[in-house]
């Protein structure tokens, strides 16, 4: 996050300016970027057009939604920190701030009419407001933590006014170019807390925006900002669409030029390693923009929460929640929607939220997707790519698999003398972290039979496991007694302590239980107390994490076969299986599967509009022309985990299941990390991994994951041979448990000290 300095200077705030404004204390000229052309159109018209400006028409009036949003106490509750407008702008005697109604017309928007915010045409309703520039001098300093003095002198170097130079003068009218914000819905219903806000902030880029142009992604996220603003409108939300006229990161388009020349004549052409350098060789600065400054007329508005912020920039991010506005969720942008051309934008920016979004699946083509055997014959597909050496980003040495192999079993010797004492890798060895008898001790005050028992357990796991996606390095939990937790262990620690609290339950008799009226009964602050979260102390995607489980409560509401019709809980699924048993009342790995993938297919977040799919990912080098999905790799990690966290509590009944050999090894950080860390896996394009922090969707994310599962079965053999134990007596759970996981991390501590893995994937609290 960037450094975060005082949002304004108290002594001087909105009011002063708008005062000073009136009394004509200012510096510099009204007009912004188009003043020069009023200087010359003043001569022309022969008369004063300042003066003339002033005044006012009968037929002008305002826009009275706006005026009555903007003149709410609450509203200008939320002013003090503005410091680029002068809120009062549109009633002020010479207007910085006007708006309007419009209907707009795009032609590749995609959107169902409703007759109030879409027409039939197409057409759709929006009000629009012009805001021209006006700078609280000391606030810009205190925002931007730089010394006044410094400002005002770089400002006169620049526009050789010598009216800066006097710190009596604190009102500043630079002459750049003004903002537009474009609303659809109601706007009087922007200060309603209950009120679903989208909102993109957007730098202007003349080339992409207007004409088109293919090299960045500019318009075709503007316009996808656009559909999901209107969309969020017609749902009875408000969308916005915040227009700054900041050509080419503030920097011109003459500069902008000059860089594209340089990234595509460099040697080596065009490429991402060196996308933000080149800039810098040529501006001095990557960026021109300050964000910090941008969120002006987000408070102008009264905006306290953003439930979809549609910008993956994190410097806009950064800006919005230093102004103490709460951002829910961010929407990046499909990647189905990048043009060819503007690749190597995205690859240099992937550590900022691009994703693919596959295509439009029929059930035949999902239901293909979301089988066991078929995570493991795609990743093989990918492993095949490899051996014929047409990965894209991983080269595979299968010789160094042996070298991997030995570490293992040491790993796996060195904590289990006895090999055939490894457990299962499941939720249950985290609880185990505080107290190896944990869970008996909890299960012993229960006064219930052995099927009850086990319905509890699996309560206990499912929403145990769905809180599992990494934690973040800044977070940890503290328990009762005091002892300190973090990542994994630490989630479990706390989802352990959550559920002994009752609070997912709907029964205060009995709190030992998840159903779905418990769960939806939560509110978001009574997760965020539950989990310790704070600014102090930040759970990765914490809101995300709640979503996820009120998503739950749906699904075991929607899917009664699974989780039971009078009281919609996890635990259920133990009756479906007892009543899928085959015929000689064994349970198999499949019946467990198709409740647990089918029972929880819509909590997953989209990966595209209209497209639930969880997590299963693009990868081009497989796609298929006129197969739906054939690009798209399958990993259901979580939904893997969780089985494999039900085996132990189904096996307590002396229930016999079969075909475990089904499930996968999971395709996680640190039995990716291992495969790196001991080069079995091996970068083919360093700079490609340059860039830091990679979204789960990339695609070098993809084909990590990939390979690894597969890599994992080929470890997996040979531990066995090395051990000297059949399938059956050290399963895939086994592996994982005693082996690779446990070498993942093991190997990560040696080569780093934090032991973070050798490749960063941003946490999404639902995947990682």
């Amino acid at each position: 996050m960037a450094e975060k300095h005082p949002l304004t200077d108290a002594k001087y705030n909105w009011r002063h300016v708008h005062a000073d404004l009136e009394a004509g204390k200012l510096i510099g000229n009204y007009g912004g970027n188009h003043a020069a052309y009023h200087a010359l159109a003043e001569i022309r018209s022969n008369q004063d057009l300042s003066a003339f400006h002033t005044k006012r028409t009968a037929d002008e009036g305002l826009l009275e939604d706006l005026a009555y949003v903007i003149n709410l106490p609450k509203t200008q509750a939320e002013w003090d920190p503005i410091i680029t407008l002068d809120p009062m702008g549109m009633t002020s005697a010479r207007p910085t701030i006007s708006a309007t109604t419009a209907v707009m017309h795009i032609p590749e928007l995609q959107l169902e009419p409703d007759g109030k915010i879409v027409e039939a045409d197409g057409g759709v309703h929006c009000a629009k407001i012009a805001i021209d520039a006006v700078w609280n001098l000391p606030g810009i300093a205190a925002r931007l933590g730089m010394e006044e003095k410094r400002v005002r002198e770089a400002l006169h170097k620049y526009t050789c006014n010598p009216q800066l130079l006097d710190e009596n003068l604190k009102t500043f009218l630079p002459q750049i170019g003004g903002t537009t914000v474009y609303i659809f819905g109601d706007i009087k219903k922007i200060g309603d807390k209950s009120t679903e806000i989208a909102l993109r902030v957007h730098d202007e880029c003349n080339g992409s925006d207007v004409f088109g142009t293919d090299i960045c992604t500019c318009r075709p996220y503007l316009m996808y900002a656009v559909q999901l603003a209107i969309e969020c409108a017609q749902r009875g939300g408000v969308g916005i669409v915040i227009y700054y006229r900041k050509e080419g990161r503030a920097l011109g388009e003459v500069t902008k030029f000059r860089v594209y020349n340089a990234r595509k004549r460099q040697e080596g052409g065009d490429r991402a390693a060196t996308y933000f350098a080149q800039t810098e060789s040529i501006a001095g600065i990557r960026d021109a923009r300050f964000q910090e400054i941008m969120p002006d007329p987000i408070l102008w508005l009264g905006i306290r929460r953003i439930d979809k912020l549609l910008s993956m920039s994190a410097d806009k991010y950064d800006a919005i929640i230093n102004c103490n506005i709460e951002v829910m969720q961010r929407v990046a942008l499909p990647e189905t929607l990048v043009p060819s051309n503007a690749l190597v934008e995205i690859t240099a920016k992937v550590a900022s939220g691009y994703q693919g979004n596959g295509v439009e699946l029929d059930d035949t083509a999902m239901s293909h997707l979301m089988q066991l055997e078929t995570i493991r014959s795609k990743c093989k597909s990918v492993l095949d790519l490899a051996r014929e050496e047409k990965t894209k980003y991983f080269a595979v040495d299968f010789g160094a698999i042996g070298k991997v192999a030995d570490f293992v079993c040491d790993v796996i010797k060195k904590h289990y003398p006895d090999p055939k004492t490894v457990p299962y890798h499941s939720r249950w060895r985290h609880f185990e972290t505080l107290n190896p008898n944990l869970i008996k001790e909890l299960t012993s005050t229960w006064k219930c039979d052995e099927k009850e028992r086990v319905r509890r357990l699996i309560d206990l796991a499912f929403v145990s496991v769905l809180l599992d996606a990494g934690a973040g390095p800044n977070w940890k939990y503290t328990d009762e007694d005091g002892n300190i937790f973090t990542r994994s262990e630490g989630l479990a620690i706390a989802s352990y302590d959550m559920f002994k609290s009752g609070i997912f339950s709907s029964d205060y008799a009995m709190p030992h239980r998840v159903n779905s009226v418990g769960i939806a009964r939560m509110t978001l602050n009574d997760f965020k107390h539950a989990l310790q979260h704070s600014k102090g102390n930040p759970l990765v995607q914490i809101e995300e994490r709640f979503k996820l489980l009120q998503r739950l409560a749906e699904a075991l509401d929607a899917h009664p076969q699974f989780f039971g019709y009078e009281v919609a809980r996890p635990g259920n699924i133990l009756d479906y299986c007892l009543a899928n048993l085959d015929k000689n009342g064994h349970l198999s790995v499949k019946t467990l599967w198709v409740g647990v993938c089918e029972g929880l297919s819509s909590i997953w977040p989209g990966n595209a509009p209209k497209v639930k799919k969880g997590d299963m990912w693009s990868y081009q080098p497989l796609k298929q022309t006129g197969v739906p999905g054939s690009d798209l790799v399958p990993f259901h990690k979580i939904s893997q985990w969780l089985t494999y966290s039900l085996i132990e509590p189904l096996e307590s009944l002396k229930l016999p299941i079969d075909d475990l050999h089904l499930l996968t090894a999971l395709a996680e950080y640190r039995n990716g990390g291992l495969f790196v860390d001991l080069d079995v896996l091996k970068p083919k394009n360093k700079e490609a991994f340059e860039l830091g922090e990679f979204d789960v969707g990339s695609e070098l994310i993809v084909e990590w994951r990939a390979l690894t599962l597969s890599l994992c079965d080929l470890i997996a053999g040979d531990v066995r041979k090395r051990l000297g134990l059949t399938d059956a007596e050290f399963p895939m759970a086994k592996v994982l448990q005693g082996g690779t996981w446990q070498a993942g991390r093991e190997i990560a501590r040696s080569k780093r000290s934090d032991g973070r893995p050798p490749i960063q994937i941003r946490l999404n609290g639902c995947t990682f």
